[in-house]
């Protein structure tokens, strides 16, 4: 209502979609979305991470994924919003319309199944890569 009729409405949309974006790329769940891997790759030309190393990233990542792909939507949905996203659990919560205490417990489940299927089936030694 406040937009007077003459005025540029496209420039208006435009900066109004600019701004939105920066917000998101600013904002804390677009900075937890993910591994960079071209980010990887870049610390790899500074001899900060080895190229095996890297390809063993790519790989646990796609190989995470797959198994996450399998779960039951009400996992996939959690594990997303809240590890891969970022947001907290009070925000999955409301995003969601679970409780908290599901949330949490939920995460808990798919985090244990997730670590074992890559110990049970694909033979993933987590503590030889912890160290």
């Amino acid at each position: 209502d406040s937009i007077k009729t003459d005025s540029n409405i496209a420039a208006f949309a435009m900066v109004v979609t600019r701004n939105l974006c920066l917000d998101k790329m600013r904002s804390k769940h677009y900075k937890h979305k993910g591994v960079n891997f071209d980010a990887l790759e870049y610390d790899i030309r500074n001899d900060s991470i080895s190229p095996e190393l890297l390809a063993e990233y790519k790989d646990a990542n796609e190989l995470i994924n797959k198994i996450i792909s399998e779960f039951p939507e009400k996992w996939r949905t959690v594990i997303q919003l809240r590890d891969i996203e970022g947001f907290t659990n009070k925000e999955v919560a409301e995003m969601t319309g679970m409780e908290i205490n599901v949330i949490k417990i939920t995460l808990s489940r798919v985090r244990k199944r997730i670590r074992d299927i890559l110990i049970n089936k694909y033979n993933y030694d987590y503590n030889e890569r912890k160290n």
